[in-house]
Order: structure tokens, then C-alpha cells, then sequence
């Protein structure tokens, strides 16, 4: 009945109160047409045909689509919003909300990182400021040690052995998840007993937050991209 459905249904209920995320929604939808239409004819840049399988004589480069969905459950949709296509990048903030809901944010954050790296995605770089940080503490204390006038020489090098033996550093990790480093790095985070598991994991993720439609894997576009791989060190979330 409407009673067991009302106290049931979170979204009913702010609907009929008006207490949904965009309480002017019809406005905000227009205001989302009028960008879309501002921004159409904008036919700049190029498909990525390093990779073929998203090349223009495979995929239409003039496709663009708008697609809102708000936490309260409004939507609209401008555009060619009903094409499938393949997530790409846009695959690695999920994945790395995956590997923080499995380990925690700490334990992600001590893998990867969360700043800028000022540098191209595809760059075979890591963050090693702290590593760096930790080799001149290093080189700080053996100086010292080598300039005590109180050692001994046996003392001296006895001490000098014990603390370079005994020095723990930070590890170079890659500046963020948004680059392929950090994207490789969030998907290694992925727990699961299995490839397999870890596999079904990220589907039943992305098939939750489609909701209405069930995410595919595109494995021609897989393939096109793994011959790939020695010019790009991160598979693209195919």
C-alpha cells in the first residue's frame, strides 16, 4: 500500500515534499540544453587513432551527449545519449574509490598519491620527493657521523654501517590515480582472491551505478589497445 511504499522509498518521499537535490530541476535541465547547444558546434580535436579500434572509421567523432543524474534520482538526458562507448580514463576514479572502500584511504595513499604530477598521463614517472626527502636525511646523519671528533675510527665505521643498515625510506609511488601509473596502481589495490574476482568486482560496480542499463566489456577495443602496450604502459580501462 502507499503507506508501506512511502516508508520504504527515500526519493518518494522528498519528491512529494520538494526536498529533491534540485528543487527547480525543469530550469536546470533548460540551463543543461542551452550549454549543450552552445558547445555543439565545437568540432575541435580528433579521436585517439593510436588506438584503432576508436579511430574515426570506427567511431563517429561528431557523437556528444549530456547525461544528468543527481543523487535525489533526477535525470536528463541532451544528445547521443543512448550510444554505448567505451569509459576510457574516466574508468580510474572509479577504480580508485574501489581500492579505497577495500583497504581504506591510508593504506591506498601509501601506493599512490593524490597530488598534480604536472606532467603527460602516459608518462613513466613516479613521485619521489618523499624517497628523495628521506636519502638527504640519510646523508645528513652519515655526515655527521663522519664528522664526529669523538669516534674512533672502528667506531666511526661501525656506525656508519648500522645506520645505513638500518635506514627505512618512503617508496616512490605515482603522483595520483589519474595517471596510468596510479591507474595501474589503483587496479593492483582491487582485492579479490582471483582476477576473476577482481574482474566481477568492477563490473557489479559500474553495473550499480548504470542502474538501468548493464555495462559491457569491449573487447575488440581490449585487444586494439593490448599490441599496443609497449608505446603506453596503462591499459585504458578498456
Amino acid at each position: 500500500d502507499f503507506k508501506k511504499l512511502w516508508d520504504h522509498n527515500f526519493l518518494m518521499e522528498q519528491a512529494l515534499r520538494a526536498q529533491l537535490c534540485v528543487p527547480d530541476f525543469e530550469t536546470f535541465a533548460f540551463d543543461v540544453d542551452k550549454f549543450y547547444e552552445a558547445t555543439l558546434p565545437n568540432t575541435g580535436g580528433k579521436n585517439a587513432d593510436y588506438i584503432p579500434q576508436l579511430a574515426e572509421d570506427k567511431v563517429d567523432p561528431h557523437q556528444f551527449g549530456v547525461s544528468v543524474c543527481t543523487v535525489s534520482g533526477q535525470r536528463h538526458n541532451v544528445g547521443d545519449t543512448s550510444v554505448h562507448f567505451c569509459v576510457q580514463s574516466t574508468s580510474k576514479p572509479i577504480t580508485y574509490c574501489i581500492a579505497q572502500n577495500d583497504l581504506g584511504e591510508d593504506t591506498v595513499h601509501r601506493h599512490v598519491g593524490y597530488e598534480p604530477s604536472g606532467r603527460p598521463f602516459n608518462e613513466v614517472a613516479l613521485d619521489e620527493r618523499a624517497l628523495n626527502a628521506d636519502a638527504a636525511g640519510l646523508a645528513s646523519k652519515l655526515d655527521t657521523i663522519r664528522n664526529d671528533p669523538d669516534l674512533s675510527q672502528n667506531e666511526r665505521e661501525t656506525l656508519l654501517c648500522e645506520t645505513a643498515r638500518e635506514w627505512t625510506h618512503s617508496p616512490a609511488i605515482p603522483h595520483n590515480p589519474m595517471i596510468n601509473a596510479g591507474a595501474i596502481m589503483s587496479c593492483a589495490l582491487v582485492t579479490g582472491e582471483s582476477q576473476s574476482a577482481k574482474f566481477e568486482k568492477v563490473e557489479s560496480v559500474w553495473n550499480r551505478l548504470c542502474v538501468l542499463d548493464k555495462m559491457g566489456f569491449e573487447n575488440a577495443t581490449y585487444l586494439s589497445e593490448s599490441c599496443l602496450l609497449y608505446t603506453s604502459p596503462s591499459p585504458r580501462d578498456s
